[in-house]
């Protein structure tokens, strides 16, 4: 006796979420649980691709331990938010938030100008996140192969501690993103 299956794919994409393979008289029922679960998957405007393309970089500085020492204004962070994911992100939005103090900060693509992430220094909020304004829309491109070739750049980015203020021992910077 011959079988027949149904293969359903959960595409977004190339990025396969999910994939099942079942027995064809299983179709009709197991096609309306797979709808009902797509849907739980969408948010309420459908949009799918916008929570699974969105990506974050976090960036650290510093120690807020009480003996720590306060920032330097040479606390840079070089190279870091690398893109390994194998498509272009491009950057949406970038908050910062130190522990004391005003301290800014300059992310910028690296090998950039001081005004290719945002349109200027970022003071962060104290205690609290405060937002750079993004100039236009900057792109980080992707590392290619086992991810030692940058064959566009920039991929990466820098976060630079433009005046530290001596005050703040910790900051985050947050850089979020689509791919």
């Amino acid at each position: 006796m011959r079988r027949w299956y149904a293969t359903f794919v959960l595409l977004v994409g190339s990025l396969v979420l999910a994939s099942l393979f079942v027995p064809w008289p299983s179709y009709a029922v197991l096609s309306s649980k797979a709808e009902r679960a797509l849907e739980s998957l969408l948010s309420r405007d459908g949009t799918l691709a916008t929570k699974l393309t969105r990506r974050t970089c976090l960036v650290a500085v510093g120690d807020p331990g009480a003996s720590s020492s306060v920032l330097a204004n040479d606390n840079d962070s070089p190279v870091i938010c690398a893109n390994e994911m194998g498509s272009d992100w491009t950057i949406t939005t970038v908050a910062c938030w130190a522990d004391a103090g005003s301290p800014t900060v300059t992310p910028v693509l690296t090998g950039g100008t001081a005004t290719s992430l945002l349109t200027g220094a970022l003071t962060c909020g104290t205690a609290a996140w405060a937002a750079g304004t993004v100039n236009g829309a900057p792109i980080v491109k992707t590392f290619s192969g086992a991810g030692a070739t940058c064959t566009t750049t920039p991929c990466s980015i820098d976060v630079n501690i433009t005046t530290a203020g001596g005050v703040a021992k910790y900051l985050v910077v947050k850089i979020t993103g689509t791919m």
